[in-house]
């Protein structure tokens, strides 16, 4: 079950059949398509990672950084007006999961490093 707000950034980031795929399938995505989709701005190869991103925090932070919260506020309220309620959802979602016996099955199967054997219940 995905969280932390991803079934509604995801969605619009992506596309409703994009994010199901993602979240029914729980497939890896790779960097080339996370770029092609949205899901990110910059893909950078591994050895140059550190250097851009400290650029990048570097460039924010002489910014005008009120400007920046605000641009973010007010394009995040447009895009994700009912944020909280999703969030809430997700959690009340995953709490309800974590007491399955398909959840128990999943943590045993990861820790002992085998296929799953879930039974819908």
């Amino acid at each position: 079950m995905p969280d932390g707000g991803s079934t509604l950034f995801v969605p619009a980031a992506v596309g409703k059949a994009r994010a199901f795929q993602m979240a029914l399938m729980g497939d890896r995505v790779d960097a080339k398509t996370a770029l092609d989709w949205g899901l990110v701005n910059f893909v950078h190869p591994d050895d140059a990672l550190i250097g851009e991103a400290e650029a990048l925090v570097e460039r924010f932070a002489a910014g005008p950084t009120r400007s920046y919260a605000s641009s973010k506020k007010a394009l995040n309220q447009v895009l994700y007006p009912q944020f909280e309620e999703q969030l809430d959802l997700e959690a009340e979602l995953q709490h309800g999961l974590a007491r399955t016996q398909d959840f128990a099955e999943g943590v045993g199967a990861f820790v002992a490093k085998r296929p799953p054997a879930f039974q819908g219940a």
